[in-house]
């Protein structure tokens, strides 16, 4: 709040509703402030390092999964940078000394002052399953598109959920199930779907036009 009071929007490019804590699910404004304009601007605010390491841990996260231009080996990077950060932070939290925390945060749980459990094991688990992607497509087990992390969105998840359910046919009433059934069912998504941007790009000699209504 003190940046957006002290400096002109045209700085930092934040707004009062972008750092308002009751909503804590705009995404916008998460984007916002991870920019790295604000990130400059808050280098000459005093008493705000703590605010720009948490800003950097969130511009990592935002590098490694959400934007589309960034090179893979970047994304690796980012994601273990956000992992060790959190990592570092956690166990600074356990074996500070009280006397050396500053004195509004004294009367303070340490799980208040770190980012809740989900949270962290997420950054965790993401970063080790970028890898993992990583190894697999390296492997020749996983097709290089599986590196398009930035798809990787609850939208695009839900989407292929619906596509999948969609696969039981018109007459069927069968909406459920198995793990095994639906890989099966996502592979043939997966072909039709390679099948659809090959015809799109002019790769095939005899394209096929998708109507954009037709569910696979």
């Amino acid at each position: 709040m003190v940046l957006i009071e002290s400096k002109s929007k045209f700085v930092h490019g934040l707004v009062k509703t972008d750092v308002n804590p009751k909503d804590r699910q705009n995404f916008t404004s998460c984007i916002n402030l991870s920019d790295d304009d604000v990130l400059v601007a808050l280098e000459d605010i005093e008493g705000s390092q703590a605010t720009q390491i948490y800003l950097r841990l969130l511009r990592s996260i935002v590098l490694a999964y959400v934007e589309h231009n960034t090179p893979l080996i970047d994304r690796i990077y980012h994601s273990w940078f956000g992992v060790f950060l959190c990592r570092i932070w956690q166990t600074w939290l356990h074996v500070v000394d009280e006397t050396e925390m500053p004195e509004c945060h004294t009367d303070e749980r340490i799980n208040d002052m770190f980012i809740t459990t989900p949270a962290h094991f997420s950054v965790e688990l993401n970063a080790h399953s970028l890898l993992g992607i990583c190894l697999l497509v390296a492997q020749k087990q996983l097709p290089e598109s599986a590196l398009a992390i930035s798809n990787y969105h609850s939208q695009s998840c839900e989407s292929t959920f619906r596509l999948t359910r969609s696969t039981s046919g018109t007459f069927s009433s069968i909406v459920n199930f198995t793990i095994a059934q639906f890989l099966k069912r996502a592979g043939k998504l997966s072909v039709l779907t390679g099948t659809e941007n090959q015809s799109e790009s002019g790769q095939l000699k005899c394209p096929l036009k998708f109507p954009k209504h037709h569910k696979r």
